[in-house]
């Protein structure tokens, strides 16, 4: 499962990530299909854009068993 939040150039990637791991074997699930795995790409230019990501990765710790994040979310502090 690929969630992504933010800019269109991140919309692209993931689209671009999604085709290569089905052309790998993987398999596309929803959010709702219990993932083994999710894979969250955000782009945050905003706090607000940085809080809705912050919200959206604890959201899916507690229902996903391995999760990788790939953004240029700031620092969290």
């Amino acid at each position: 499962y690929i969630k992504t939040l933010g800019c269109r150039t991140n919309q692209y990637e993931s689209d671009r990530l999604t085709k290569e791991l089905i052309l790998k074997g993987w398999e596309k699930v929803t959010e709702e299909g219990s993932p083994d795995v999710c894979i969250v790409n955000t782009c945050t230019v905003t706090k607000q854009a940085d809080r809705k990501s912050r919200q959206m990765l604890r959201k899916l710790i507690s229902k996903t068993p391995f999760i990788s994040f790939s953004s240029s979310l700031s620092l969290l502090t």
